[in-house]
């Protein structure tokens, strides 16, 4: 944490949750870094987080919650669709309309926090929203794409068991005609905490209901969903067998998250996917 101390901004710092290791030790860190923030800075808590107001307690610069419902500046009355969230941001008595490219509520939260360092800076709630409507989105986070008629939400790009359970619930809040397929790769770096991080992620899937779960190399994700009560699941040797597994249990109106960490290289069960020829109505 001193190299990161070291190249921070003394009078700004905006703080997010992000799961590496146990979250309670993240939290920690994350208050040394606000302990390194001068006085007449300030730093942008989640105030959904937990830990924020522990965090908090750590700075003497101003603190600015953010967040879903609750906090200074917050969003409210989100909506969500397979193009993007629309939600009101509120600060105090004004209240702006805002739309985001993106689905998820956690990206939802993610804007608000950005909204609240961009009202520090004196940027007025409106061009705020102007900016988030045209925010530029990096490649594979979730982006939805439709191969062979499927829907996909495509968030290969990285995992962690915080997003990755975020991605969950982007799937199931999703209008979907058909099943909701979870396709889930492995997530590194976690070191002690990853049994108990794959773990979660498999019960969260069941928690939420999904119709099918497939794990590409990564037996705990699976039979922890199956101890949780979810009956379909699968574990693929690698992207081709995935994609080939998908092919067998997927059809129109259905929609399918892919998710894992980056060396998982989870995007390859679309490439895969996509190499499958429509037979019949199904995909061989």
């Amino acid at each position: 944490m001193s190299v990161y101390r070291a190249r921070c901004w003394k009078q700004i710092a905006i703080i997010s949750s992000r799961f590496m290791g146990s979250r309670e030790a993240i939290a920690q860190e994350k208050g040394a870094l606000a302990e390194a923030i001068d006085p007449a800075g300030f730093i942008v808590l989640n105030a959904d987080d937990e830990f924020s107001v522990s965090i908090a307690d750590r700075t003497r610069a101003r603190v600015i919650f953010a967040g879903i419902e609750e906090g200074a500046i917050r969003a409210i009355e989100v909506q969500q669709t397979a193009g993007g969230c629309e939600f009101t941001i509120v600060e105090g008595a004004h209240r702006c309309r805002a739309q985001l490219p993106v689905p998820g509520l956690h990206m939802v939260q993610n804007a608000i926090l950005a909204v609240a360092a961009g009202r520090a800076f004196g940027v007025s709630l409106e061009e705020c929203a102007a900016g988030l409507v045209s925010a530029p989105l990096a490649k594979a986070r979730l982006q939805i794409r439709e191969i062979h008629g499927v829907q996909f939400i495509d968030d290969s790009y990285n995992a962690n068991p915080d997003s990755m359970k975020a991605a969950l619930r982007t799937l199931v809040e999703l209008d979907a005609d058909g099943k909701r397929i979870a396709v889930l790769g492995r997530m590194l770096e976690l070191g002690a905490e990853s049994e108990r991080g794959h773990r979660e992620v498999g019960e969260t899937a069941a928690t939420l209901g999904i119709d099918y779960l497939i794990a590409i190399a990564e037996e705990t994700i699976a039979s922890a969903a199956e101890e949780a009560g979810l009956r379909n699941t699968a574990v693929a040797k690698d992207a081709a067998a995935a994609a080939e597994k998908l092919s067998e249990i997927v059809g129109p109106g259905d929609l399918v998250l892919i998710k894992g960490s980056r060396s998982a290289r989870t995007e390859l069960v679309l490439d895969e996917f996509a190499k499958l020829q429509p037979v019949g109505g199904n995909i061989r």
